[in-house]
């Protein structure tokens, strides 16, 4: 029932009883729904008087632009807030911190800010000083809001907190500013912020108004908070580098979740918990959780729930990411609407869990109207509380954020494995250093030995990359370098990530204390390649170098110059001392400067080596860039958030592509325009057929866009699909050689497992023999062994890697990857997605090869 209707219902309720409620009821009663007071600074604005509305109207968002311009008009009104920048979007937009506390403290920012740097690193300050530490410092909250755009309402809210705390003069208000450090995010994603605007004022105040734009600015949008542990993302890596400086105590990463479920979920989380978090972070969850869900049910705000729905498994989360920096990581999760539209939820249209009483949701919510204004009460009465409790135990969340990192310093020191091993990888030195590079993003210390060393049987000269783990940032280093061993069955989200194998480089993993006694270097701000040079130089016969990733962005700059490369298809063997394997880039000396090759080596870190003696050679030639169209579904869901993933890898291997939609797939004469179509990951291949009548644009291929695809296959084009989007040429009987296993009996959510590649496939040119790819609810393909590029161990004990596995055994000697032919083109059908959100770096080699396939002539260098 409405939230009015059950206070009228109290009438006989003792009058102190009845003021009590009153004053905590929320605001939309248009009362406090904290705690009240008339004790403002008068001459600050409040968002109404700024905006001309108050914040949670009906029907009623805010622009970027506009949130932007209230945030500077309290840093020049109050001396309590001071607004920096740090760093812009993809598209350029600002993206600000808003920092509030007393003004004393705002005058003497950089002191607690030091105050927290030296809490941060145990190896630097002693018990007795972080002692002093704590007692003097300030305990710093970051709010991080606006992190998926279609989940709105914390970012509107957070100019209601900033005002509040900017104007406020009672007792409780400023022992809050007095204690706390308040750093507001308003938004991580502010290019999705605005998308999203446009969007909903189309479409508010219809049947459509809980929908989502098909994009909402970020190219992933929902995946933006799956990146926290590869920071591909530009706003992620400016809000991470922030969060490195500023190094908070305590992290709430703001959220919305469907309508008829709980009205809000806070911290604890449920099974699985990273076993590497520290339990003292852990722990200090039930504080906040405690503390808030007490405030807002005593607020008259029901059906909170703790320690259900999220896990706090994978490190790419929000909140897990920075529990794993020894920082209080916490999701926040509110029921939203549709859009800013009220709607009317009957108790009895609620999930059967949200109407349950139990432990972990003792009052649940009887239904009702809900409404913008509710939700922003729900936030603001969680976000008082945790500021409050801050407060009350500035102390503790301060000194414990020390004895955390010194637990992991103490840990590396005594417990296994005490250090992990990146040996130089000669192969693409650039792409490993890569890898090291989002590994120092992180915030971990990456060294260099300083001395030649033994391990396990292996002599590793001086200079090996090297991970301790007597860090502070150990629980971080450990989730993303080991392997993922999982026994619960409960996934939220995926259960592999780890480096080694992501990227296919060898991570050797040390169990022997004796490597902390080998002389190491400082710790790496970046990691640097070797420069690139030309060896034998002229070459009078061809240049020749590995094909790498590195390479591929080199053979993409050759292309973009109008130079004809080639790919040796020939078997290994020696020519003129240089080693050729399948897939080895050619440029012949005759169309190339030395010069040209020499800034080639050099831009790119490559080794390119002069093949100075004439021969005849088998290859593949290449002599256009392919023309490739990328598929982008007219719906928000998977489809869109994976064509944003090789829209980011396509565009930073200097491959050039189009964005293509359901309305060019249906139009026809695909073959004029392409040489490649891809069709990236979806829930199903129903999906991709057939979309959805619930959305407002048209969408979904239909029988017209199958029928076109497979002409523009017959008529010479290549057809890439990616995981789900492979399953679709199998479906729909674009070729009957290949069919479907049946996976049913397969629980893998998201894990690295091992393939055996066919390595004189031009499609698995530079990948290894046993190659791990990403396998996430994949199809297994029954394919002939002609038309088979990868397949899963006939030893079904050799097929797992890393993560959740059950079931594996149905695809032992199945195809994960095949190339069928059809017609004078060729459908390329992926049992994988080889970009999964650009942390698969490993598999990206078999997408590119694909995409070349499709320009390629078998000829004789000679």
């Amino acid at each position: 029932m409405p939230r009015k209707e059950r206070i009228k219902m109290d009438k006989k309720l003792p009058l102190v009883v009845l003021a009590c409620i009153t004053l905590l009821a929320p605001m939309s009663m248009g009362l406090q729904y904290w705690w009240p007071s008339k004790e403002h600074v008068r001459r600050i604005p409040s968002p109404e008087d700024f905006l001309g509305y108050s914040i949670g109207q009906d029907y009623t968002l805010t622009s970027w632009t506009k949130e932007l311009e209230y945030f500077y008009t309290l840093d020049r009104f109050s001396n309590r807030v001071e607004v920096m920048k740090i760093g812009e979007s993809r598209l350029g937009r600002p993206m600000v911190i808003v920092v509030i506390s007393s003004p004393d403290t705002i005058a003497r920012l950089e002191y607690y800010r030091s105050i927290t740097n030296k809490l941060s690193d145990p190896r630097v300050t002693s018990p007795e000083d972080a002692i002093k530490l704590a007692d003097k410092g300030k305990v710093i909250v970051w709010l991080t809001c606006d992190q998926h755009s279609s989940e709105f309402e914390d970012t509107e809210s957070s100019m209601e907190l900033a005002y509040e705390l900017a104007s406020r003069n009672d007792e409780r208000t400023m022992n809050v500013l007095d204690n706390v450090i308040t750093i507001i995010l308003p938004s991580i994603n502010p290019d999705g912020h605005d998308g999203y605007r446009d969007w909903y004022n189309t479409y508010k105040n219809t049947t459509y108004a809980g929908t989502s734009p098909p994009e909402w600015g970020n190219l992933v949008s929902h995946d933006n908070n799956r990146d926290w542990d590869a920071l591909n993302l530009v706003e992620n890596q400016v809000a991470f580098n922030a969060i490195l400086k500023w190094k908070p105590q305590i992290h709430i990463d703001s959220h919305m979740m469907g309508t008829y479920g709980y009205r809000m979920y806070v911290p604890p989380e449920c099974d699985p918990i990273n076993p590497h978090i520290d339990p003292l972070v852990q722990q200090e969850k039930f504080i906040i959780g405690g503390d808030l869900v007490t405030s807002v049910e005593r607020a008259g705000l029901y059906g909170v729930v703790y320690e259900e729905v999220y896990d706090l498994f994978y490190p790419g989360y929000g909140d897990s990411c920075p529990s794993l920096h020894n920082i209080v990581g916490c999701t926040w999760e509110i029921a939203r609407g549709p859009g800013a539209d009220p709607v009317n939820i009957p108790f009895e249209r609620l999930s059967s869990s949200a109407k349950q009483v139990g432990e972990h949701q003792m009052h649940p919510w009887p239904g009702g109207m809900w409404t913008f204004k509710d939700e922003v009460a729900y936030r603001m009465t969680a976000w008082w509380a945790l500021l409050e409790s801050a407060a009350r135990n500035k102390f503790n969340f301060l000194y414990n954020y020390y004895l955390a990192g010194r637990n992991q310093v103490e840990r590396g020191k005594t417990e296994a494995p005490y250090a992990f091993l990146i040996p130089f990888y000669d192969r693409d030195p650039a792409y490993m250093c890569d890898m090291l590079n989002h590994i120092i993003m992180q915030g971990i210390e990456v060294r260099q030995t300083l001395q030649p060393f033994c391990y396990s049987g292996v002599t590793y000269p001086a200079g090996t990359y090297i991970v301790r783990m007597d860090q502070p940032y150990r629980p971080m280093a450990l989730t993303l370098l080991e392997r993922q061993v999982l026994t619960i069955p409960y996934f939220y989200d995926v259960t592999a990530w780890n480096y080694g194998d992501m990227w296919n480089i060898p991570v050797v993993q040390v169990v022997d204390k004796s490597i902390l006694s080998v002389k190491v270097s400082s710790p790496l701000k970046k990691a640097l390649p070797p420069k690139g040079e030309v060896i034998g130089a002229p070459a009078t016969f061809c240049y020749v170098f590995n094909h790498t990733i590195t390479g591929i962005k080199a053979v993409n700059e050759l292309l973009k110059k109008e130079y004809s490369i080639y790919f040796y298809s020939g078997d290994s063997k020696t020519v003129g001392g240089i080693q050729l394997e399948p897939g080895v880039v050619m440029v012949p000396a005759a169309q190339v400067a030395p010069t040209e090759m020499n800034n080639l080596a050099k831009n790119f870190n490559l080794k390119i080596y002069a093949l100075n003696v004439s021969t005849s050679l088998p290859v593949y030639g290449v002599s256009t860039k392919p023309r490739i169209g990328v598929f982008f579904p007219q719906r928000y869901g998977k489809g869109t958030m994976c064509w944003g993933w090789a829209n980011i890898i396509l565009s930073n291997h200097n491959f050039d592509f189009q964005t293509i939609n359901e309305t060019d797939i249906q139009a026809g004469n695909l073959i004029n325009n392409y040489d490649v179509i891809i069709i990236p990951d979806e829930s199903s291949a129903k999906t991709i057929v057939d979309g959805s009548v619930t959305y407002p644009l048209p969408n979904g291929i239909k029988k017209q866009g199958l029928e076109n695809l497979k002409t523009f296959v017959e008529a010479g084009g290549v057809l890439i699909g990616f995981n789900k989007g492979g399953e679709v040429p199998v479906r729909y009987g674009f070729t009957t050689s290949v069919t479907l296993v049946d996976t049913s009996s397969v629980t893998i959510p998201g894990s690295i497992l091992r393939v055996n590649v066919n390595t004189t496939h031009f499609i698995a040119y530079g990948t290894a023999l046993e190659n791990p790819i990403f396998y996430e609810w994949s199809p297994a393909f029954l394919a002939p062994v002609d038309m088979t590029v990868a397949q899963y161990p006939t030893d079904s004990s050799k097929i797992w890697i890393s993560g959740y596995h059950e079931g594996e055994e149905a695809l032992s000697g199945n195809a994960a990857l095949v190339d069928a032919p059809l017609g004078d083109g060729h459908v390329i059908i992926f049992g994988f997605d080889p970009f999964y959100r650009s942390q698969a770096h490993g598999t990206f080699l078999f997408a590119f090869n694909a995409i070349y396939w499709s320009v390629t002539q078998p000829t004789t260098l000679a």
